[in-house]
């Protein structure tokens, strides 16, 4: 017996359990559901999208273009912008600016802070935006020049102030 804090497991029993995860894990099956739900966001629910990016993450699936595609369409996604710039290098990481800076409405971003809390629908552009700032902020110049001043940006979590527009 081996014991795990407040568990008791019969000697081996872990790593049976590991080995039969990482089996079922292994499946096609998984890989070609995650590629369903990508291929198709609207028929699997409001959040199958997003779901489905998680498990691709943890499946080390390379889907960075199928969700630079679905944020074409829905660039309001701030868990599909993290998830972009999160699972995003050094060459890929301008892809996902470029998007970001031609389908988000930076112009109307740009009103300074906001005197609530940033919650509700109103607020998605500010999300999505704000979701993309790691990305902003990892290549070299790449905030100066998509806003013509340095560093314009302020990231204070109730919402995103651009200075110098």
């Amino acid at each position: 017996m081996t014991s795990d804090g407040d568990v008791v497991w019969p000697d081996g029993e872990p790593e049976r359990l590991a080995r039969r995860y990482e089996a079922l894990l292994a499946r096609p099956l998984w890989r070609d559901l995650v590629l369903a739900h990508l291929s198709d966001p609207c028929g699997t629910g409001p959040y199958g999208f997003n779901v489905a990016l998680f498990c691709a993450g943890h499946l080390d699936m390379p889907v960075l273009p199928q969700a630079l595609r679905h944020l074409e369409r829905e660039p309001f996604n701030a868990y599909a912008w993290q998830w972009a710039v999160n699972h995003s290098d050094s060459e890929t990481i301008t892809s996902v600016i470029t998007l970001a800076m031609r389908v988000l409405p930076l112009d109307v971003l740009a009103g300074g802070p906001a005197d609530s809390q940033g919650f509700g629908p109103e607020h998605a552009p500010d999300r999505a935006l704000e979701a993309t700032s790691t990305a902003w902020t990892s290549i070299p110049g790449s905030v100066s020049n998509c806003f013509g001043s340095p560093c314009p940006i302020e990231w204070s979590g109730y919402g995103t102030v651009l200075f110098g527009r």
